[in-house]
């Protein structure tokens, strides 16, 4: 065999590997983030619920099933809750995630809860996790913090009934490669009062579920040592409140405050709030607000508060 047929053979696999070494050391394709819109987080399929085996597609936050008696008006529902949704990197991939709020209507009291995250995985938004909260709950303080959720919730106690939830405690959940880890904070367990609306101020944002306040109105609520009081937008009020029987129960006594004369969008405004606010005897927390309900001449409404905290 001639020498330099040889030469060459030996030198093959020394040409060979230069290329080789490129091609394992080529960088891998940037992953595609799609960012979780609320418009995409309310037209999107969701999985994980206790009454349905598959997957559900919501349209504009709302889902459907077929009634539960053929020719019947009754039917499963699944709505995403009020717009609710908190955007951080739950998995540390430096990619932010979406958690929401669902809740589920299967045709007779109960309302489930669920907490459900959004992922952006190969260029499309996925929903890898979805976890009961709890039936008829409420959630009075929603937050991420070190890629924890954190949410403080009224839920049903050992004493109470479904309908009638009194326990406020703080739940938490850790995202995790098998889905959402629930953990309980310890030492947070305590009754429903008006004592826990103390610390912080509570704002105006809704004069009724579908009535958003407009940009002229600063009307502010607080809470201490069994008063409420605040900016009426005008002048500062307090009034008294007393817990009523069942959890979330209360009555007002009369509102006073301050008599200062205001322009007259600003005095309407105020008397519209004082009066509504003479007939509150509830108050709840829906998705992080304060829900003070009122009724006024046999008519119920509910006010809504966002929290500001010091």
């Amino acid at each position: 065999m001639p020498k330099l047929f040889i030469f060459l053979l030996m030198l093959l696999p020394v040409l060979l590997l230069p290329l080789s070494a490129c091609q394992q050391e080529a960088p891998p394709q940037e992953e595609i983030y799609v960012t979780p819109t609320l418009d995409a987080l309310k037209n999107m399929a969701y999985a994980g619920f206790e009454g349905e085996q598959n997957a559900v597609t919501l349209i504009d936050g709302r889902w459907q099933g077929e009634p539960f008696v053929k020719g019947g008006a009754s039917r499963p529902a699944i709505t995403f809750v009020r717009n609710f949704h908190l955007m951080a990197d739950l998995d540390a991939d430096g990619m932010d995630d979406a958690v929401v709020l669902l809740n589920e209507n299967s045709g007779g009291t109960g309302q489930n809860l669920y907490l459900a995250v959004v992922k952006s995985v190969n260029g499309k938004l996925k929903n890898v996790a979805t976890r009961l909260i709890g039936d008829r709950v409420q959630i009075k303080v929603a937050k991420i913090e070190k890629g924890r959720i954190l949410f403080e919730i009224v839920r049903a106690g050992k004493e109470d009934a479904a309908c009638c939830p009194g326990e406020v405690i703080e739940l938490g959940w850790n995202m995790t490669p098998q889905g959402l880890n629930e953990f309980v904070v310890p030492d947070t367990s305590r009754r429903l009062t008006p004592e826990v609306l103390a610390y912080g101020t509570w704002v105006l944002r809704s004069w009724a579920f579908d009535t958003p306040v407009t940009d002229e109105v600063k009307v502010n609520l607080k809470y201490d040592d069994g008063r409420f009081f605040g900016s009426g937008g005008c002048n500062r009020y307090f009034v008294q409140v007393k817990p009523g029987d069942m959890p979330g129960d209360i009555s007002m006594g009369r509102v006073g405050g301050t008599r200062m004369a205001c322009p007259d969008p600003l005095m309407a405004i105020e008397n519209r709030f004082f009066k509504q606010l003479d007939g509150v005897n509830k108050f709840s927390f829906m998705a992080g607000q304060l829900a003070l309900s009122y009724q006024i001449e046999g008519v119920w409404g509910v006010m809504l508060f966002d929290k500001q905290y010091p």
